[in-house]
């Protein structure tokens, strides 16, 4: 066939084929690490239902609107990174999470990268399906001349929505939960309900100091934010954070959701360290404490530690692995090149 016969379909088909392609290389190279920090309802999948999970996701990733994504290294490794977040909450990418591509600057020159935006549903299946925490999530934005009142006894919602063609400004969110308690003799779930009130005040001030988003449109590194398109949507979402933050314990689905999503990192005293701390918490981990010390001097092996096995640990590479981490600013797998 010449060049002339090859119309512009047949050119767009054959760019998302070798997207597709390079996608699926670069899962494959990194499954192992993948699979190891996806949540336990993406861990506890059969392996046939894995692979489609993740082929389903690289689907999505291979939208039009996400075409100039692939256009430099930053937009690449943010496309590998929407995988990474996928996995991690276990949600299904364009039904309870999306990607959307995002302006940034970069070298101040602008550039597209693709950003993980979990929808008000996801926090949904979190809360309440893949591992149930609680029942028949509820929540609504309240607007001022809207009705509304919370039971103090039931902690039951009543909201009347006003009917005016403008229901006045936004005035917060409620949100309200069967909590599951417990297990009755037949097994069936306890619950008791709660109900939180999120005031503008709040939600704004949530905005102000953790939405990554929102910082960024005020610095000029993006030309708009989700705020400012869809605020009603933005309410909601982080009452929904809100509520379900006190079970957010863990690293798993719903702790990645409510902390890494908005580039709100999950506590972790080890990450926090400077590298100087974490050499020093790996080495000391190496090297044993007064006690076993004064042990082996006795045997007159002074400072040799042994594993379990016999042989003496090798902390090489914890700390080539921060080496790298320090000089190239990636994590020491490197995700740099990957396609």
């Amino acid at each position: 066939m010449s060049d002339e016969q090859i119309t512009p379909e047949m050119q767009a088909i054959v760019a998302v084929e070798q997207k597709r392609s390079s996608l699926e290389n670069a899962v494959e190279i990194k499954k192992e690490k993948l699979l190891r920090n996806a949540c336990e309802y993406v861990k506890h999948m059969s392996p046939d239902n894995q692979e489609s999970f993740l082929y389903r996701t690289i689907d999505k990733l291979l939208d039009e609107k996400l075409a100039e994504c692939y256009n430099t290294p930053k937009g690449k490794i943010s496309i590998f990174r929407i995988i990474e977040e996928t996995l991690a909450t276990g949600l299904e990418l364009g039904k309870h999470a999306y990607a959307v591509p995002q302006p940034v600057k970069v070298d101040n020159k602008w550039t597209k990268v693709a950003r993980y935006d979990i929808k008000r549903e996801g926090y949904h299946v979190l809360l309440c399906t893949n591992n149930p925490i609680a029942k028949e999530l509820e929540w609504a934005a309240v607007y001022e001349d809207d009705k509304r009142s919370i039971d103090p006894k039931t902690n039951i919602v009543t909201h009347e929505i006003a009917m005016e063609k403008t229901r006045g400004p936004l005035v917060g969110v409620w949100v309200s939960a069967l909590i599951i308690t417990g297990l009755d003799d037949d097994k069936k779930p306890l619950t008791m309900r709660k109900t939180e009130f999120y005031p503008e005040d709040v939600i704004l001030n949530i905005r102000d100091n953790h939405s990554e988003s929102w910082k960024a449109y005020n610095k000029g590194t993006i030309t708009t934010s989700p705020w400012l398109a869809d605020p009603m949507r933005m309410y909601e979402k982080t009452a929904l954070k809100g509520f379900c933050r006190p079970w957010a314990t863990n690293k798993d689905a719903l702790a990645h959701a409510i902390y890494e999503e908005g580039g709100e990192s999950f506590p972790d005293a080890f990450e926090e360290m400077s590298h100087e701390k974490k050499v020093e918490a790996i080495l000391s981990e190496a090297v044993p404490d007064g006690g076993e010390t004064e042990k082996n001097a006795q045997t007159g092996k002074e400072n040799e530690v042994s594993t379990d096995d016999g042989h003496q640990p090798d902390i090489s590479d914890e700390l080539d692995e921060l080496s790298k981490e320090k000089e190239s600013g990636t994590d020491a797998d490197g995700d740099k090149g990957l396609f």
